[in-house]
C-alpha cells in the first residue's frame, strides 16, 4: 500500500479513536455529576437549565461561540438557588478552533442587590500592558497588597469601592494566590476557578461561592 494512503488511513483511524474517547469521557463525566447530585441530595438537570438566559449579561457567558452549560446540578441553600455545572464554549475557528470548559457555580437570591463587579487574579505583565491601554482596574492606594493581587472592575466604581471595604479586602488578601474568579450583578453571583474541576469538588466550589457572597453582603 502506498505510504501516502497509509498515512491517510492512519490519520482517519486516529481521529476516530479520539472522537470515541471524547464521547466516552463525556459520558463518564456526566455520570459522575449525576452521582454527585445524588450524594448532595439535589437535582441533576443536565442541559435542561436556564443559566445562559439568567446570566446573559455576565462576562464569562459572553466568551467564544457554541456556548453550552452542561452537567448542571441545582439545589437551594436557604433562599439562595445554587446551580453548578460545566460551561463549554469554542474559541477561534477552523483548524485553530479550541473547546474550553470551565466549571461554574451560579448563586441567585432575591435577597441580593449587588453592584456589577468582576474580580480575578492579577497577571503582572498582561495587566501592566492592559493598564497602559486603558483597561480598568480599581485600585486602593491604602491597600497595595489587595490591589497588587487582583484586578477589580465594575460599572459603578463608587459602589464597588464601597462594597470592597477593609474587611472584604482582607478576606480576599488571605486568598491571594488562589484561582478565584467571580462576577456579581444585582441578585446573581457567578464563581469559577478558570478551569474544569472534578465533580468530587462540587461541595467545595459551592462553599467557596457562598463564602464570597457572605463576605460581600456582610453576613456570616
Amino acid at each position: 500500500m502506498d505510504s501516502t494512503v497509509l498515512i491517510f488511513v492512519g490519520a482517519i483511524a486516529a481521529f476516530g479513536i479520539f472522537a470515541l474517547a471524547t464521547v466516552w469521557m463525556g459520558k463518564k463525566r456526566t455520570k459522575a455529576w449525576q452521582e454527585m447530585a445524588g450524594e448532595l441530595g439535589i437535582a441533576f438537570v443536565g442541559e435542561n437549565n436556564d443559566v445562559m438566559t439568567r446570566c446573559a449579561e455576565m462576562k464569562i457567558f459572553s466568551r467564544g461561540r457554541a456556548r453550552r452549560f452542561q452537567n448542571a446540578i441545582s439545589g437551594d441553600a436557604g433562599d439562595t438557588k445554587i446551580t453548578l455545572g460545566d460551561y463549554r464554549y469554542k474559541t477561534s475557528s477552523g483548524k485553530n478552533s479550541k473547546t474550553r470548559v470551565q466549571t461554574v457555580c451560579v448563586l441567585q437570591s432575591e435577597q441580593l442587590e449587588l453592584p456589577h463587579c468582576f474580580l480575578r487574579p492579577e497577571v503582572f505583565l498582561f495587566d501592566a500592558i492592559g493598564g497602559k491601554l486603558g483597561g480598568q482596574d480599581i485600585d486602593f492606594p491604602e491597600d497595595e497588597a489587595f490591589s497588587g493581587s487582583f484586578v477589580l472592575q465594575g460599572d459603578n466604581e463608587t459602589a464597588v469601592r464601597s462594597l470592597f471595604d477593609a474587611d472584604a479586602r482582607q478576606w480576599f488578601r488571605e486568598k491571594a494566590g488562589r484561582r478565584f474568579y467571580f462576577e456579581a450583578r444585582d441578585n446573581t453571583l457567578v464563581f469559577h476557578t478558570g478551569n474544569r474541576r472534578p465533580p468530587q469538588e462540587a461541595k467545595l466550589l459551592m462553599q467557596q461561592a457562598l463564602e464570597i457572597m457572605n463576605v460581600l453582603t456582610k453576613t456570616s
